[in-house]
Order: structure tokens, then sequence, then C-alpha cells
């Protein structure tokens, strides 16, 4: 019999409108959303990759950034593998609701790989620098004191940098956390798409059956 695939679970997390969902529908549909709505709970989808001999499944965990469902994070978040936390580049409340999402993790998911993903850079290019609220500089140097994997800016809209994130989670799922690169640094590996491309719908998903409705 044929040993199971390894998983790594990859958990969304953000404000509203930080971009979570638009991220999540380009990497599994290389398509950006026509519709721009709160996600409910949390959505979910998977990928099949090849990373080396490797098939790995990617599980994604797109949760609601609305007050409203924040009780149910710590449930969702529990034994991630990664949390990507998103945060718009154009709004700086979102940037430091980030880094309460990143003590929130810290404290409760031990062993968790952070990545710290800004969104919207597509604003930024089509305004100009005073749309940026967020530096990329200081995020680099937040990056390094919490220790996360690395900062990426991204754009749904355009493709730039989506995915980038689930690279990294396949290079590193066997590598200690003493050899992860630091957070400037750009990574790349020779990771190729799986046939299916994804098997599972991105829809939402059922709360966690601990909380009560």
């Amino acid at each position: 019999m044929a040993a199971a695939c390894p998983t790594i679970k990859v958990v969304m997390v953000g404000k509203a409108f930080a971009g979570k969902t638009c991220l999540c529908t380009r990497y599994l549909h290389k398509s950006f959303p026509t519709s721009n709505s709160n996600t409910v709970g949390a959505a979910y989808g998977a990928e099949y990759r090849f990373y080396k001999n490797d098939k790995i499944k990617f599980e994604i965990w797109d949760t609601a950034g609305s007050e409203r469902y924040e009780s149910w994070l710590p449930l969702y978040m529990r034994e991630s593998t990664a949390a990507v936390v998103c945060y718009d580049l154009t709004n700086a409340e979102h940037w430091e609701k980030a880094k309460k999402y990143v003590d929130e993790i810290k404290l409760r998911v031990e062993g968790c790989r952070i990545y710290l993903v800004g969104t919207k850079l597509d604003v930024i290019q089509k305004q100009g620098r005073t749309a940026r609220q967020v530096d990329f500089h200081d995020a680099v140097d937040y990056a390094d004191s919490v220790r996360a994997v690395c900062v990426l800016e991204t754009s749904s809209l355009t493709g730039y940098n989506v995915g980038q994130y689930h690279t990294s989670c396949a290079v590193c799922w066997r590598r200690p956390r003493s050899q992860d690169i630091t957070s400037w640094r750009c990574l790349t590996a020779s990771l190729t798409t799986a046939r299916p491309t994804w098997c599972a719908s991105f829809a939402r998903a059922a709360p966690p059956a601990e909380v009560s409705r």
C-alpha cells in the first residue's frame, strides 16, 4: 500500500477585506473574483502539488476576518503547518491587526511557520506611492523580530507573487526551523503542479464542531 500523502495545513488570517479570498481564488482557480463579499466562518480549498519526489497535499483554510467570527479562529488554526497573515498594503490598520494575529498564532500553534503577505500591490502601482501605508522594510524588520519565514507583497488582480508562500511551505516542511531562510530573501523552488490542480471546490466550510451556533 502506498504511503499516505503528507498534508500541509495552511490557515489564511487577516482583517475583513484584506484580500485573503482573492489570494485563494487566484491561487486555486487562476482567476480574480468578480464579487466582493465577506467570508462567513471559513472557506476550504485543497490542492496536490509535487516538490522534488514528494507529492504534497495543501489544505487551505480561508478564515473570516469579521470580529464576529474571531472566537472561531483558534479552532481553524489548530495543527496548522503554516499561517499566511494577510494585510492590505494601503491600510495601516490592517498591518496593526496583522501583528495581533501573529501574537495569537505564536501563542496557540507551536511550530507554525508564519508568512506575512501584503495584498493589493496593484493599487499602489496604479495610484502611486502615496497609496502605500505599510513600508516593506518595516515589515521585514518586524518579520525578523517574530521569526516569520518571509514577507511577500502580492497582487491577486495580476497574480504577482501569489502562491510563493505555498512554494516556501513545500520547501520547508521537512526542514527544521533553524534552517529557515531570512525574511528578506526571495525563495524559489522547482515546484510543479500535479493533476488534478485542486481536489475540492473552494467553498464555505462548516464551522468546527466545538462551536455552538
